[in-house]
């Protein structure tokens, strides 16, 4: 008679501390799965913002225009190509478009970025010039 009784404390025990442990875990995952960046990184308008300044990024840290392996044109580029391939939420189409005048960059290294994006229900468009000092 014992012996019966250990085995029910152990099996009533074990799912004791296996809802605890189910307890406590969704409780802590409601506090992690709340962040306040996360509507930011989605809303249309943050990302529509936040292109010129992830080109000026790559203006800043090129060196050259498209002398080297590692030149704005390239750089632009794939930055066209990821914006416009990427799928975002709430964001239908995407259209990035740059020129830069490489015969002058000795003198005016600039670049012009038009940026439109259509997403449900609005469109938005941009006109930048960066310019690298």
């Amino acid at each position: 008679m014992g012996i019966h009784r250990k085995g029910q404390l152990f099996i009533v025990t074990s799912v004791f501390i296996i809802g605890i442990f189910f307890i406590v875990l969704q409780n802590l995952l409601q506090y992690s799965a709340i962040d306040v960046s996360e509507p930011m990184k989605v809303n249309d308008y943050y990302i529509f913002k936040s292109m010129p300044e992830v080109a000026n990024n790559s203006l800043r840290t090129t060196l050259y225009c498209n002398e080297t392996k590692d030149n704005l044109e390239k750089n632009m580029e794939e930055l066209k190509i990821f914006l416009e391939k990427s799928y975002i939420p709430g964001v239908q189409s995407i259209n990035f478009g740059y020129s830069i005048d490489c015969a002058n960059w000795e003198t005016d290294k600039i670049v012009n970025i038009t940026i439109s994006m259509i997403g449900f229900g609005k469109e938005m468009r941009g006109n930048y010039q960066l310019h690298k000092i």
